[in-house]
């Protein structure tokens, strides 16, 4: 195996949970967004670029310390759908396949990218500020179920060696499979039956979150939460 195609995942690591009483749970939590019907008598010139509810989630905490960022980790197929081509080489944000090598060549258009969202100092008060991306992800994008969404203090690069981890899993058979736990349809399921070991694992950080937005626009957010708090 290359450099470019080494990946290891969940089904690798050793299952402890048994050892030790798990410090964390899954916390999934549903979030209002705003109704289309709320903006019908708004002139388009003068619509938010995000929906308002959604963007106090995602961005809000961007300015408080340590600052969070936020990204998006999209499937560049499921995307091309929606666009009608593949334009992920043509972006105004950073944007990192999270493939390597051979397979990034290869998959270039299928493949899962990693795109930081976090926005430039003053965009959230000033929309000429947010970059033609996020306003055409929101508008056209939003909840056409190609990605999920990051919130961590860590840096992209920091987030993408990461979540590289997961792209490849081990069958049953020994045969190596693609994860494409990037899925929004997969997400919730597969945290679901991930043992505590497993979910402290797959989390970068254990006050990291992940956002899934179905098309009929249910906006959810998964997360950690202390299994001691629980228990009180």
């Amino acid at each position: 195996m290359s450099d470019g195609d080494v990946w290891t995942g969940i089904a690798a690591q050793p299952d402890v949970s048994g050892q030790q009483a798990p410090r964390f749970q899954l916390k999934i939590e549903r979030h209002p967004t705003t109704q289309p019907a709320a903006l019908e008598n708004v002139p388009p010139w003068d619509r938010p670029w995000v929906d308002p509810d959604a963007g106090d989630v995602l961005f809000q905490k961007q300015i408080t310390s340590p600052r969070r960022h936020t990204y998006l980790l999209v499937d560049a197929g499921l995307r091309a759908k929606t666009a009608g081509f593949f334009d992920l080489d043509e972006v105004d944000v950073p944007c990192r396949c999270l493939f390597k090598g051979k397979a990034a060549q290869d998959l270039k258009n299928v493949a899962p990218y990693l795109i930081d969202l976090t926005l430039p100092e003053g965009a959230w008060d000033d929309a000429g500020l947010v970059p033609q991306f996020h306003k055409n992800f929101f508008a056209k994008h939003w909840s056409t179920e190609t990605g999920i969404l990051i919130q961590s203090t860590a840096t992209l690069d920091e987030v993408w060696a990461h979540f590289r981890k997961f792209t490849k899993v081990m069958m049953p058979d020994k045969k190596v499979a693609y994860f494409r736990f990037w899925d929004p349809r997969m997400l919730i399921h597969f945290l679901q039956a991930c043992t505590p070991a497993e979910l402290e694992h797959f989390f970068l950080h254990p006050d990291d979150a992940l956002f899934s937005v179905t098309f009929s626009e249910l906006f959810q957010s998964i997360s950690l939460r202390s299994a001691r708090l629980e228990a009180i």
